[in-house]
C-alpha cells in the first residue's frame, strides 16, 4: 500500500508528467535528473488539501512519457530513459501494490497522449525519433485484458507531438494545440471515442511560439482548462471560445 503519511515535494524533475485520478486526486512523477540520473518517484496529490503521498517506485525511468489512469490502474508508456534513450517499456500500478511491467508499445515516442476509454488505452502521436521529422500521427491501441498492442486504421488529422486534450465527455476527448514536422497546430478537434470519428472545431488563438502541452487537461463546469508547457499561461476554452490566462506571478517565481 502506499505511503500513508502527508509529504512535502522539494522538486518536480524535467520530463515528469502527471494525470488525474478523480476530480479531486492526481499523480504525478517520473523524469530525468541530468547527468544521466534516473528518478522514480511517484506521488499522489490531493487537489482540495494539497496533502501529498509516495506511491511505489517505478521499475525503469521515463521523462516525456504518457501516463494514463484507467480501469482502477496506472500506466506509465514509452518515453525516454535516463540515458536519453528512447523506451519502449510499459508498466502497471494498481495504486496499492508495486509496478509490473506490461507487454512493450510497438513504436516507442515521447511527447505523445495517452487515453484510457473502455478496456484499451490509446496512445496519439508523439515523436518516435530525435527531431522534429519524426512527429508521428500513428495511434497504437493497448488491449488491456489481453497484454497486447495493434496499430489503428485512424490517424491523428496530422502528424503531432506535445498536443493538449481533455475529456468533455464520457465518450468525446477534446484535441488542441501541439507541434507537427512544419510548424505548430492551432486546430481544434474532437473525437468521438465510440465512433472513432473527428470533428473540427474552433482553433486556438494564433501566436509565434505555438501551444504546447504536455500534461493532461480538464474540464470543468463545461469549460476546458491547459496548462501549457512552460507553465507561464493557461489556455481556458469558454462557451467554445479559446482565451489565455496568465499563471499568477508567484507560482512562476516559485517553480524557478
Amino acid at each position: 500500500m502506499y505511503n500513508s503519511k502527508p509529504l512535502r515535494v522539494e522538486k518536480i524533475y524535467p520530463g515528469c508528467n502527471f494525470c488525474w485520478i478523480d476530480d479531486e486526486k492526481i499523480v504525478f512523477g517520473g523524469g530525468v535528473y541530468q547527468p544521466s540520473n534516473e528518478i522514480l518517484d511517484m506521488y499522489i496529490v490531493s487537489v482540495l488539501t494539497m496533502q501529498v503521498r509516495r506511491l511505489p517506485d517505478l521499475l525503469s525511468s521515463h521523462a516525456d512519457y504518457c501516463l494514463v489512469y484507467t480501469n482502477s490502474s496506472l500506466y506509465a508508456i514509452s518515453g525516454y530513459n535516463y540515458k536519453s534513450m528512447m523506451t519502449s517499456a510499459v508498466e502497471k500500478c494498481s495504486l496499492f501494490s508495486p509496478w509490473e511491467y506490461c507487454k512493450s508499445i510497438q513504436v516507442p515516442r515521447s511527447f505523445a497522449c495517452a487515453i484510457g476509454y473502455l478496456k484499451v488505452i490509446y496512445v496519439f502521436g508523439g515523436n518516435t525519433g530525435y527531431r522534429s521529422e519524426a512527429i508521428t500521427n500513428l495511434i497504437e491501441a493497448y488491449d488491456i485484458e489481453n497484454n497486447s498492442w495493434s496499430f489503428l486504421n485512424l490517424v491523428l488529422p496530422l502528424p503531432l507531438n506535445k498536443l493538449g486534450f481533455t475529456w468533455i465527455s464520457e465518450s468525446t476527448v477534446l484535441f488542441f494545440g501541439g507541434e507537427h514536422k512544419t510548424g505548430f497546430n492551432f486546430y481544434t478537434f474532437e473525437l468521438d471515442m465510440s465512433l472513432m470519428k473527428y470533428t473540427e472545431k474552433d482553433n486556438l488563438p494564433i501566436r509565434k511560439e505555438g501551444w504546447l502541452f504536455v500534461f493532461e487537461g480538464k474540464c470543468y463546469q463545461n469549460n476546458v482548462y491547459a496548462i501549457e508547457s512552460d507553465f507561464e499561461q493557461v489556455v481556458v476554452r469558454e462557451n467554445n471560445i479559446w482565451r489565455v490566462q496568465k499563471l499568477k506571478p508567484d507560482f512562476i517565481m516559485n517553480r524557478k
